[in-house]
């Protein structure tokens, strides 16, 4: 009689699978990914948000299929080796291009083509969102399990978030979905901000988002009174946080060597995120501007992602700036102590340490 070897994907994870967020893929990598029963859309968002280095010759393709690995993976591998295309002449490569400070933005860079009607203001939405990877620019972001669907069918991400622009008030109800007479009150749902909020289906975990991770936008949607996202988590650890009997999951059977495997994967965490606009005045105004920077403040495409932050981690604090000009640049600090005509500003990892108003050095902690 057939054994039958009964595998949790989530069980088995951290004991078969030893890579790190940010560590580079190869086509082992791969196979021990779809082996240890991850999602087909998880493994092409990791492949295509991570540092990767694949052998993809004829023989390698064939030996990936025999391995398990989806034509979706394998298609996502394709494309992350293929080489960047050269910047045409006079185009700023993106290293070179001028970063502008997240918070600072009141306008959409240059680059942007505004839209010349409704169907155009709804194609450049599409462009920048749909499919692509978006990165968290906030801290506090929650994302919750996939939950298991009422028949059939992969369920939606248990944790949903309600944006509200300054063009539209905060309800004080608010319905998840449909079949929700009543809906939540907004005052007891979670809050991120002043005008941002959470509701979380009774009974799931979450698990928490770092500011600087990327999601995959599985879904984009442009509605008559807001802008929604269905996002899912590409990282690891992430999984560690799911309860297989919660989750949604699936379950497959494969015959090897006289023996029966049945092996579940788990679609992991996700979050819908919902922002919603006046519909005159924003969204049928095809005012993209406003659409773009308003969810820039909590997501922001990867590419562009990327230099934020890559100007955040490069501060540069030069002798004789003003008290004023390190607060622009650090913020509030979290300690300050005044000596006589010295003054320091103690943060994190560093103390800034002025003398009548200018900086005169600075300590790492």
């Amino acid at each position: 009689m057939a054994r039958i070897a009964t595998m949790l994907s989530v069980v088995l994870l951290f004991l078969t699978v030893s890579l790190s967020s940010q560590e580079t893929l190869t086509n082992d990598s791969v196979v021990k990914l779809v082996k240890a029963g991850l999602s087909e859309d998880l493994i092409t968002g990791m492949v295509n948000t991570q540092p990767g280095k694949y052998s993809l010759g004829a023989e390698d393709i064939i030996a990936l299929k025999n391995e398990g690995v989806s034509e979706k993976i394998i298609a996502a591998m394709i494309r992350k080796n293929a080489p960047e295309p050269a910047p045409k002449l006079g185009e700023d490569s993106p290293a070179s291009a001028p970063v502008e400070p997240l918070g600072e933005r009141t306008s959409a860079p240059s680059n942007f083509v505004q839209p010349t009607s409704e169907e155009d203001f709804k194609r450049l939405l599409m462009e920048r969102y749909d499919g692509k990877t978006v990165v968290t620019m906030v801290a506090g972001l929650l994302a919750g399990e996939y939950k298991k669907a009422f028949i059939v069918g992969p369920g939606s991400a248990g944790l949903l978030w309600y944006h509200y622009h300054d063009s539209v008030p905060i309800p004080d109800r608010k319905r998840s979905n449909p079949l929700k007479l009543w809906g939540k009150k907004t005052s007891e749902m979670d809050q991120l901000d002043e005008r941002t909020y959470a509701d979380l289906d009774k009974g799931l975990n979450v698990t928490s988002l770092d500011r600087g991770e990327p999601l995959k936008v599985q879904k984009f949607y442009i509605m008559s009174d807001r802008i929604e996202f269905n996002l899912t988590t590409t990282q690891l650890s992430h999984l560690r946080d799911v309860d297989i009997n919660k989750a949604s999951k699936e379950t497959t059977t494969t015959v090897s060597g006289g023996e029966v495997h049945q092996r579940t994967s788990v679609a992991g965490f996700g979050l819908r995120f919902r922002f919603f606009f006046d519909k005159e005045q924003v969204l049928k105004a095809t005012d993209y501007q406003g659409v773009v920077n308003e969810i820039n403040k909590y997501l922001l495409p990867k590419e562009e992602a990327e230099q934020v932050l890559s100007a955040e981690r490069n501060i540069e604090i030069e002798p004789g700036i003003s008290e004023e000009a390190v607060l622009q640049k650090l913020g509030e600090p979290s300690k300050t102590i005044r000596v006589g005509n010295q003054k320091s500003l103690k943060y994190e990892d560093m103390t800034v340490i002025l003398k009548d108003g200018k900086v005169v050095d600075v300590k790492l902690e």
